[in-house]
């Protein structure tokens, strides 16, 4: 067999080199048939199935191991929707208080220089009140407790400089040193005077007002009066925001369990713990979610 002649003949039935490489090409060029991965299927499915959960399609059991299972994104999720509110309800809280504030600064007689004084306090309530609402949502969590305290530190530094400035605390003597006199120890008779005053009585017979205490007139509150009415208004504010804040972190109510609810109850109780891990940090203000009904 003349091995020479085959290697030729092959060659010259062949096809053409340059017709191979362009086939080559064009077999390089097809598309590929092998799956492609879309890099948001994966996020849009998580974020579906959070949808689905805080929905409520999920019951008994599913419902609760998804809840666990997507503990930290449905977290994230109301955390992020609780943010716009807390300022909105801060400076509602802010313009609430400031409000009652001007009311009780109007009914009273001060001058000028009192009254640019108290502006410049409640202004700086309200400073204090939206430097809160920055500090907690500064960092894209949300806690309440420490929102609670820092408007709870604003508001009494507000009613200690108003106390301060409008009754203000009497000053004593210093008692260090011996009088310089010691008057001689004898029996003082007073004269009878038909037009003396008793004690605790003016001149034209109203009642005297004892030192450090602010006059009521016209039905004008005193100044304790005045900020005890002060501070309701505040904690009924404050309660009011907290509890718009809690709406709005606080997940649907768990669908009720099926059968005899013995897994139910197991992972109830891992997921209760998620949300409200037994640590001194933990939040006291919130409570294990309900289960529907």
């Amino acid at each position: 067999m003349n091995i020479h002649d085959i290697g030729h003949g092959v060659h010259r039935t062949g096809p053409h080199p340059r017709n191979v490489h362009a086939k080559t090409n064009s077999d390089e060029s097809a598309p590929s048939t092998a799956p492609t991965v879309n890099p948001t299927e994966t996020q849009s499915s998580s974020k579906g199935a959070l949808g689905l959960i805080e929905s409520g399609h999920f019951k008994g059991v599913a419902d609760v191991r998804l809840r666990i299972n997507f503990h930290d994104q449905l977290s994230a999720r109301a955390t992020a929707a609780a943010l716009p509110a807390v300022q909105a309800e801060s400076d509602e809280l802010a313009a609430t208080v400031s409000s009652e504030f001007d009311a009780i600064v109007n009914a009273r007689d001060v001058d000028d220089d009192t009254r640019a004084a108290l502006d410049e306090f409640r202004d700086a309530f309200a400073a204090a009140v939206e430097a809160a609402a920055d500090d907690v949502t500064a960092y894209g969590e949300l806690d309440t407790d420490a929102l609670s305290t820092a408007l709870q530190s604003a508001f009494d530094q507000l009613t200690q400089e108003v106390q301060s400035l409008l009754n203000p605390a009497p000053t004593q003597a210093p008692t260090d040193s011996p009088p310089l006199f010691t008057p001689p120890d004898f029996d003082v008779v007073p004269l009878a005077d038909e037009g003396e005053t008793e004690v605790g009585e003016t001149d034209d017979g109203a009642v005297a007002t004892p030192p450090g205490e602010t006059t009521t007139t016209d039905n004008i509150p005193t100044l304790d009066e005045a900020l005890a009415s002060l501070q309701s208004v505040f904690e009924a504010a404050l309660t009011g925001l907290l509890d718009s804040l809690a709406a709005v972190v606080q997940p649907a109510a768990l669908s009720p369990p099926s059968g005899n609810g013995v897994a139910y109850e197991k992972f109830l109780s891992t997921y209760n713990a998620l949300r409200y891990p037994s640590t001194p940090e933990a939040p006291t203000n919130l409570k294990p979610i309900d289960v529907a009904g």
